[in-house]
């Protein structure tokens, strides 16, 4: 009754309802001591403030039909059945994942949309659309919490049993090693996923071949080290995907391939495209005929020379994720025309004939993560303040970087400028400042107003003589310092008037040459 009083009540005291604390009991009654049968209808009921609601939920025929080692699916059957509908579908959507198969919301979220279950209101953001989803699903306790990874959730075994049961003959996914499946239902199969092995041999996409009607083919994670990959021929590629003409999501991260099928080009309907941690060098010039492209993820992918010309005909394309791609080295011409675009992890200044650090302007909605690199090549601070970096609110994770280069003379008074005009939102959390070239930092570093800012990294500014009031950032938790050449102490500037790092646990000064006391 404690589990249920804090699932269904939350904050509020159930002693002020005292019908409801009676049919409360008669409910964990029905429960049979089954913790998670408790959680899932007390999530249920959290949102009912009609004692009728509760009545019905206690008379529901549904708990007649508890049997043996299926005591507790009535109690989540019950839950399934009050959803709403548009959350009723993004939960059947989950039957592709495995058992014990630990999922990122993110991932999910993108899934959902591109699968036009986020149709929002109103012009509503689709993400936090799908966030505020997945997040209602998470209190109804058919999301929990990974114990090893708190970004992952798992659901449990009988949660994935219901989703599996509701979503029926259209979803489909296959264990590590299982080789056959329902042959018959295969061409009823809408969404698949496929768990892969370290070879991969063809008789494990047999039956997807079958799948004519696939809109989801997505190759999970292994769960092991992030940069471990599956071996997979380009000919059992190319067999696959040449019959499956609907696809909307198509995921095939951490495989050991080199380059992406030029037929890409021809799956008209796919918005979700992840070829993340895979040795793709280039895509093909195919992809940019995709116009319904909403997702396009790159992230770790360390062969990764260039991104295609023509880019800004992705006129849909929302979220293009090229972190961890060290070989990229420039951006597409026009890229910043993607007005769209909320997320682009990684920006590439150029030189005047390239793409200028000012065309950021153009993209208002970016949120998340952002990081500029090749700060050095702005030969005009003016570009910075056009960036107007103060009203994406959205960024809460930024990394400025200029040349690493310190042999050929930097122009100290432009780049105090250029960080003086980059400075972001309160909103921002994670700050990294790498290579900078001035003397000193800019005066909002150390301001109160960025009281936001949880994770601060300054990398290798080795013209910096003096730290700015850092310790007035009362929710700073992480402080790297690391080769600041030309620091030799610390004093009241770096502390502040007030109270100093009253959130601070880890403190670190790393490479300090000319460090006196």
């Amino acid at each position: 009754m404690t589990l249920f009083a804090f699932h269904a009540f939350g904050v509020r005291n159930s002693n002020r309802h005292p019908r409801f604390e009676e049919l409360g009991l008669q409910i964990v009654e029905k429960c049979k001591g089954l913790p998670l049968a408790v959680k899932t209808v007390a999530g249920l009921l959290r949102t009912k403030v009609n004692p009728c609601d509760w009545e019905d939920v206690l008379n529901n025929k549904i708990w007649n039909l508890s049997e043996g080692r299926n005591d507790i699916l009535p109690a989540l059957k019950l839950s399934y059945l009050h959803l709403p509908s548009h959350l009723r579908r993004c939960f059947a959507y989950c039957a592709i994942f495995p058992k014990d198969y630990e999922i990122k919301h993110d991932e999910l979220i993108h899934w959902w949309s591109a699968e036009g279950l986020l149709e929002g209101k109103g012009g509503k953001n689709c993400w936090n659309l799908g966030l505020n989803y997945f997040n209602e699903l998470e209190s109804r306790s058919l999301f929990q919490k990974s114990s090893s990874d708190g970004s992952r959730f798992l659901m449990h075994d009988l949660v994935n049993d219901l989703a599996k049961l509701v979503a029926g003959a259209t979803h489909y996914g296959l264990g590590k090693f299982e080789f056959e499946g329902d042959q018959n239902n295969a061409s009823l199969v809408h969404h698949a996923s496929f768990i892969p092995s370290r070879y991969i041999v063809l008789e494990r996409f047999k039956i997807y071949h079958q799948m004519k009607r696939l809109r989801s083919f997505i190759s999970l994670e292994k769960h092991s080290h992030r940069w471990d990959r599956s071996f997979l021929s380009q000919k059992v590629i190319c067999d696959l995907l040449s019959k499956l003409k609907y696809l909307r999501v198509l995921s095939l991260s951490h495989y050991n391939i080199s380059e992406a099928p030029d037929f890409i080009g021809d799956l008209r309907h796919l918005r979700h495209l992840n070829l993340s941690y895979t040795n793709v060098a280039r895509l093909p010039k195919s992809i940019v005929g995709l116009y319904n492209i909403e997702t396009l993820m790159l992230r770790g992918c360390e062969s990764l020379i260039e991104l295609p010309e023509d880019m800004e005909k992705l006129i849909n394309i929302r979220f293009l994720d090229i972190t961890d791609t060290p070989k990229l080295r420039a951006m597409p011409l026009y890229i910043a025309n993607l007005v769209g675009l909320e997320m682009l992890s990684k920006f590439i200044v150029g030189t005047e004939t390239e793409l200028r650090l000012k065309e950021l302007k153009n993209l208002k909605n970016l949120r998340e993560e952002l990081c500029i690199f090749d700060l050095h090549k702005v030969q005009d601070a003016g570009d910075a303040k056009d960036v107007d970096l103060l009203a994406k609110e959205g960024i809460c994770r930024l990394t400025l970087r200029w040349s690493e280069d310190f042999e050929n003379s930097q122009n100290e008074e432009l780049e105090a400028k250029i960080l003086d005009f980059l400075r972001p939102h309160q909103n921002i959390e994670n700050l990294v400042i790498s290579y900078y070239g001035g003397i000193e930092f800019t005066s909002w570093l150390g301001n109160p107003s960025h009281v936001h800012i949880v994770h601060l990294h300054l990398h290798k500014c080795r013209r910096a003589k003096a730290l700015s009031s850092l310790g007035q950032l009362s929710l700073l938790k992480e402080l790297h310092i690391e080769g600041l050449d030309a620091i030799r102490r610390i004093g009241f500037e770096f502390y502040g008037p007030k109270s100093p790092f009253p959130s601070l646990t880890t403190l670190e000064f790393r490479n300090m040459p000319l460090w006196e006391d």
